[in-house]
């Protein structure tokens, strides 16, 4: 193999991560915009059923909460009792792996990665 072919290889290999990074940020991002969502679809259903709620698959099931299937896919999404910190936890189907968590609090509107 000449100098000239592992160059090229070695560029394939260096546009291959900066492309898997624009791709996770990208998701992450789709991440913080639904964690976000689900807050505002909370308050959605208050105003239409009287009840709280800050339970996803109820949102869901409602139609006030959509959620991208591969999204969901990638990302568990959950929330406290009192709608207080709304939390994501990557699964093995995120580029990145399982475990990475997303924390977001509407009350200050500050997410935080871990």
């Amino acid at each position: 193999m000449s100098n000239k072919t592992k160059r090229i290889v070695i560029l394939n290999e260096v546009e291959l991560k900066q492309t898997l990074l624009r791709l996770t940020s990208e998701i992450i991002e789709k991440v913080k915009k639904t964690l976000h969502n689900v807050n505002m679809a909370s308050k959605m259903y208050f105003q239409s059923k009287g009840e709280i709620t800050f339970d996803i698959e109820l949102l869901e099931n409602s139609g006030q909460l959509g959620i991208d299937s591969s999204i969901k896919e990638m990302w568990t999404f959950t929330s406290d009792a009192n709608g207080s910190l709304f939390t994501a936890v990557s699964t093995d189907a995120f580029p990145e792996g399982s475990g990475i968590k997303i924390f977001y609090n509407p009350q200050n509107r500050k997410y935080l990665i871990q």
